[in-house]
C-alpha cells in the first residue's frame, strides 16, 4: 500500500501548476495568448505569497495583543 500511496512532493507542484492553470484558462479566457496567462499565472502566484506574509503579520499582531 505504501508504494501506491506514496506521491513525490515534486509531483505535488506540478499539480498545483495545472490546478491554478485550469482555473485560469476558462472556456471565457480560451483565446488568451501564452505570454498572457503566464503572467496572469505569476500575479496570482504573486499575490498568493502577499496574502500569506499579510496572514503572518496579523497572526502575530493578535499572539503581541493577547500577551498583554
Amino acid at each position: 500500500a505504501m508504494k501506491v500511496l506514496m506521491i513525490a512532493g515534486s509531483a505535488v507542484a506540478v499539480e498545483r501548476v495545472f490546478s491554478g492553470g485550469r482555473d485560469t484558462i476558462s472556456l471565457r479566457r480560451a483565446r488568451l495568448n501564452a505570454e498572457t496567462i503566464r503572467t496572469l499565472m505569476l500575479v496570482k502566484h504573486h499575490l498568493r505569497l502577499k496574502r500569506k506574509g499579510f496572514e503572518k503579520i496579523v497572526n502575530s499582531m493578535i499572539e503581541e495583543s493577547e500577551d498583554i
